[in-house]
């Protein structure tokens, strides 16, 4: 368990993080998100230990950071990748892994050889760093956070630079070591359907505060087309009895659903006995009204 209390922070006069609070259970993925400037960075470099904060609690386990800062070598931390270019991926990630141990384990090499597979980087482990494209980078540096945690993990922006396909093997890395593991995640990311993709909640800063700590909800949008031999009438008056806000028109059938009370299949029933469906496109989204009331729309994300 990781939990950030009542935690402030500042530069100067200029206050970075105010009172902000949050917890990250075993086996939970939290995402951290918020615009440019909001107070994501200084968040994650207080629970690294890199900056002193002015007040508040950082605990992992239930032992506080700065009282047992050992406690943060139990930690994974990806928030900038910087490796020996003349060493290749495997020799960075055996050094890295070994440099805090009193003693190499007998296992090594197979839980180096276990995170270069979950990041898809198996068949170019033994490549010089410095031939590592960006994205390639990137991956090592999550399997990095993989070998070193032990009860946390924390990784910033680790999607930069990923095309569709290393996406898809970095957020399944992440699941892995979440679910599998039991271990408590936290990554911050600028994309919310990334996030949307593999949180269990977020938490949103906006102007060094915590504006939403929740999970995230979704709405679906449905647009259903209706077969040509379709009794509209009919079906307008199905739709009507249950009470769902809808639009027909041009044959095409409305509406939006919500996770935690889908109608879809509500819908389909009082359309199929006075007709047939065509298409059905879905198209997902975040529900803007999981924000709290006074986050300003701007404060969702900025690029």
């Amino acid at each position: 368990m990781i939990e950030i209390s009542h935690l402030c922070k500042s530069y100067g006069k200029k206050r970075a993080v105010h009172d902000v609070s949050f917890s990250i259970a075993p086996g939970e993925v939290v995402g951290l998100i918020g615009k440019n400037g909001a107070g994501k960075s200084t968040i994650l470099k207080s629970i690294a230990g890199l900056l002193r904060y002015e007040s508040g609690e950082i605990r992992a386990c239930g032992k506080d950071i700065r009282q047992c800062p050992d406690v943060i070598g139990t930690f994974g931390i990806l928030l900038e990748c910087a490796f020996l270019d003349y060493l290749n991926a495997y020799e960075n990630l055996r050094l890295l892994y070994c440099a805090n141990l009193n003693e190499i384990p007998k296992d090594v090499d197979e839980k180096l050889n276990a995170a270069f597979e979950l990041v898809g980087l198996g068949a170019v482990k033994h490549k010089r760093v410095k031939s590592y494209s960006f994205g390639m980078k990137q991956r090592l540096g999550l399997a990095q956070a993989i070998i070193t945690a032990q009860t946390f993990m924390m990784l910033d922006e680790p999607f930069i630079g990923l095309d569709p396909v290393g996406k898809e093997i970095a957020k399944k890395a992440i699941l892995t070591k979440a679910k599998d593991e039991q271990q408590a995640v936290l990554f911050s990311s600028h994309d919310l359907d990334d996030v949307a993709d593999i949180c269990d909640k977020i938490v949103m800063i906006d102007q060094g505060q915590c504006v939403y700590n929740d999970r995230i909800h979704k709405i679906h949008q449905y647009a259903i087309l209706l077969g040509t031999r379709t009794d509209i009438s009919m079906i307008n008056r199905s739709l009507a009895a249950l009470d769902i806000p809808y639009d027909l028109v041009d044959r095409t059938v409305s509406f939006t659903d919500q996770d935690e009370a889908p109608r879809i299949h509500d819908v389909l029933a009082a359309i199929l006995p006075h007709g047939t469906v065509e298409i059905i496109d879905s198209i997902d989204n975040i529900l803007a009204s999981m924000f709290k009331e006074g986050a300003k729309n701007d404060s969702i994300i900025s690029n």
